[in-house]
């Protein structure tokens, strides 16, 4: 048996009311404050851009001064002809010493071919056992006298002279190695000797 009876039905309760007149003031507000402040950032860059192109309207502007002032200058330039006379005349020297320095490379080059060349490579061929005493060379003739400490040095050297330009692809003839009491002398020829008994190629 029942003692109680619960007369406050369920569709009797009071309902959440979502969008009441305060929670619409606090969207509109969140909203306005948002549109404020989205606003301000727009304008500061709009500041910003502005004062770019003012500065770069400036520079143009001075830039475009300067050109008109040059181009004003230049229209009332005239040369000057002792100047200019003055200039041809150094650009006349330089060419002539331009043409007087080729002549005198082609000419050192002509001398370095011949006694010159031999004279540099037997140089730097220099063998410490191998001692030059006479150099004669000629259009077709080569004659070189020396004096070695050991004989077996002097092939060794003629070796040496097989990898510079003046001596690759020639033949000595003449071959002549001597021995004394006091030193060991040789000779190296090119010119042709009946009485040759062999030659060292080089």
């Amino acid at each position: 048996m029942k003692t109680q009876v619960n007369l406050y039905s369920p569709n009797l309760h009071p309902r959440l009311r979502l969008l009441t007149l305060a929670v619409v003031s606090i969207i509109w507000l969140i909203f306005l404050l948002l549109g404020l402040g989205l606003y301000a950032y727009v304008e500061y860059q709009n500041s910003q851009q502005q004062g770019m192109l003012t500065n770069i309207q400036q520079q143009n502007a001075r830039q475009s001064e300067v050109v008109a002032s040059l181009e004003t200058d230049l229209a009332n330039f005239k040369a000057d002809p002792i100047l200019v006379n003055q200039v041809n005349q150094k650009q006349q020297q330089v060419l002539g010493k331009e043409r007087v320095l080729k002549e005198l490379a082609g000419q050192s080059h002509t001398e370095k071919s011949g006694f010159a060349l031999l004279m540099y490579e037997l140089a730097s061929q220099h063998h410490k056992d191998i001692g030059l005493q006479h150099v004669m060379v000629d259009q077709r003739n080569i004659v070189i006298k020396g004096v070695a400490e050991r004989a077996s040095s002097v092939p060794v050297w003629m070796n040496q002279l097989t990898n510079t330009q003046f001596f690759a692809g020639k033949t000595f003839n003449q071959t002549n190695i001597t021995k004394t009491e006091k030193q060991l002398t040789f000779t190296l020829s090119s010119m042709t000797n009946a009485a040759a008994t062999g030659g060292a190629g080089l």
